[in-house]
């Protein structure tokens, strides 16, 4: 009788633990993926609300009704303030041609504007970049590679960003403004790449645009 009582106590023992075991193994699995589910929703609830970085350029959509090769100035809006600043940026398209110098010629309303000329920025396309202020109302700012240093030819598919100039708005007196290229004799132009300079370069500029820019009243 004895031994019967011990063989079913010893029975009840292991079978309790056995149910703790797997309580145990249970509890922490409903635990790690309960830890795992919380992240998986924190991580889905971050990259929901994730806002693009002040320093990332939004680049504009090409436009549909210019010519390669081709220069065009585009700005961040079209409405401005008085004392605001207008960043206008330099895009140029190349046609897959090989370049070696762009003058950009910008003509602007000296009321209505006025130039930063400290503010001429060149992108990482061209190498260097030379402005000229001496004409009123008027901006020449010629970006170029030097073949005689070993300057590769700048050739796009599709446009790049070669640079920026900053104006600062004057008045609102006038409700339009526009900014262009001027397409003359010493105006804007894409130079077709040679490993010398020559005397009459070949111009391949195709089409070019500016900007217009409404005034706030």
């Amino acid at each position: 009788m004895n031994e019967q009582q011990s063989m079913q106590v010893t029975h009840e023992w292991h079978i309790g633990r056995i149910v703790t075991l797997v309580a145990l193994v249970s509890g922490l699995i409903v635990g790690s993926f309960a830890v795992f589910t919380s992240q998986e929703l924190r991580s889905r609830a971050t990259l929901s609300v994730s806002t693009p970085s002040p320093l990332v350029e939004i680049k504009p959509s090409p436009p549909i009704d210019l010519e390669a090769p081709y220069i065009r100035l585009v700005t961040n809006k079209q409405s401005y303030s008085k004392n605001d600043r207008v960043i206008v940026d330099i895009f140029v398209d190349t046609g897959n041609q090989p370049v070696m110098e762009t003058d950009v010629v910008i003509v602007y309303d000296e009321k209505s504007l006025t130039l930063d000329e400290s503010s001429v920025q060149n992108a990482p396309v061209f190498k260097s970049v030379q402005s000229d202020f001496s004409t009123k109302d008027q901006v020449k700012l010629s970006f170029f590679v030097t073949p005689s240093v070993g300057h590769k030819p700048i050739k796009t598919e599709g446009e790049v960003k070669i640079g920026s100039i900053v104006f600062d708005v004057l008045t609102v007196d006038k409700v339009e403004v526009s900014l262009v290229l001027k397409n003359v004799k010493e105006g804007s132009s894409l130079i077709i790449f040679t490993e010398e300079r020559i005397e009459s370069p070949l111009n391949v500029l195709q089409s070019m645009a500016g900007v217009t820019l409404f005034l706030n009243q």
